[in-house]
């Protein structure tokens, strides 16, 4: 239970302090959000809208209208699709009050990084007797899994541009070797 308590609470905190560094230090999401010259109209507009916090996919069909998964949301969906294939569209995230960074933010982003900690800790507790490598490399695995599951999916799946997922990805591998680097040494000390 030791190596359990201190591996997720070493492994989480290296965890939350590389996040810190790659979103604040180094260049890791330089490039994840782009600048829009007219983001002063496009918000007004949006404003203007009384548009409801929420993820929109423009265009889409209007589910207000009729229930998702219906036969009828499936076939306006597929003619939406088929009319839309090869012109623009958006994704786009909106919040009508951005809140500021504040103490709520960073013990909730801890506790995610607590969490990844502890399925590291639990995957390298399940293989007894491996070597080092092997431990490292169970962590490693873990990484490129949230990377494919969750940002390369999106990209995949959703259209994600490779500059808004690319920092995520990178950040998923390294979160998995530095903090899965210190929990294969801490369990495999005597």
């Amino acid at each position: 239970m030791r190596k359990l308590i201190i591996g997720t609470l070493a492994g989480g905190i290296l965890i939350f302090i590389w996040s810190a560094l790659s979103w604040m230090v180094l260049p890791t999401h330089q490039d994840t959000f782009k600048y829009n010259a007219n983001q002063d109209a496009l918000m007004q507009m949006l404003k203007e809208q009384q548009t409801a916090d929420g993820a929109y996919m423009l265009p889409a069909v209007d589910d207000t209208k009729m229930k998702h998964g219906s036969s009828e949301y499936q076939k306006a969906s597929k003619e939406l699709m088929d009319a839309q294939t090869g012109k623009p569209w958006a994704i786009l995230i909106y919040g009508n009050a951005m809140n500021a960074m504040g103490g709520g933010m960073f013990a909730c982003g801890l506790l995610y990084d607590l969490l990844i900690a502890l399925a590291l800790c639990l995957a390298v507790s399940a293989s007894s007797g491996a070597s080092f490598m092997s431990r490292f490399i169970i962590c490693l695995a873990i990484g490129v899994a949230f990377a494919c599951k969750g940002p390369l999916s999106q990209h995949n799946w959703m259209g994600y541009p490779l500059h808004y997922i690319m920092g995520d990805v990178w950040d998923s591998i390294m979160e998995a070797a530095i903090a899965g680097a210190f929990i294969s040494w801490w369990y495999g000390r005597k």
